[in-house]
């Protein structure tokens, strides 16, 4: 399901990579976005979210909000995230 947002919610929250490397950001990804409904890269709808693309430009998505608990998967809450599967949700835990 494609994540479509306005212009203005395309603006990012910080000018700057959100991860100091490839290995924080697989990380954060891997739970989160790999879980997620918009972006179903591998499944064959070849869903992109556009946060990811941001995140890639070296661009902090404003939907990526600071968590107060440490770890490289908790880095941020993602306030876009939907679950694709109930059973495996990036918010718990």
């Amino acid at each position: 399901m494609p994540l479509v947002l306005s212009e203005k919610e395309m603006e990012p929250r910080v000018e700057r990579s959100p991860f100091s490397n490839s290995d924080e950001g697989d990380t954060w990804m891997g739970r989160w976005c790999e879980t997620c409904v918009h972006d179903e890269l591998g499944t064959g709808d070849e869903v992109f979210c556009p946060l990811v693309t941001m995140a890639l430009s070296r661009r902090t998505p404003q939907q990526w909000v600071d968590r107060e608990r440490g770890g490289l998967s908790g880095r941020y809450t993602c306030t876009a995230y939907d679950p694709a599967d109930p059973e495996v949700d990036a918010r718990e835990g």
